[in-house]
């Protein structure tokens, strides 16, 4: 009787683990989506580099890296990691502290 017990304690554990999971990108993800957002419009010759200085420059992160940056902005603008299009939206997160 004890080792079912113990049995249905481990399952119950195992799947509370499996379920309150997420890897390292959901939690920044979700966490992006949280903050407050700017919108910026993309122009001709902008690049996500250029959106990360333009934001670092407009003081919307606290980063001094623009690869994080840059990081955050394919992470919650899918697609924009490959291609950049004039006009497309881009969100652009406005994060109050440093990334830990």
């Amino acid at each position: 009787m004890l080792f079912w017990v113990l049995m249905v304690v481990a399952i119950i554990k195992f799947i509370d683990a499996a379920c309150s999971w997420q890897n390292k990108d959901d939690k920044r993800k979700n966490y992006l989506l949280c903050c407050q957002k700017c919108e910026y419009i993309v122009k001709d010759g902008d690049t996500l580099w250029s959106i990360a200085i333009y934001a670092m420059d407009n003081n919307l992160v606290p980063e001094n890296d623009p690869r994080e940056i840059i990081y955050d902005l394919a992470l919650i603008n899918p697609g924009s990691d490959k291609n950049l299009e004039i006009n497309q939206k881009i969100i652009i997160p406005i994060i109050n502290e440093k990334r830990r």
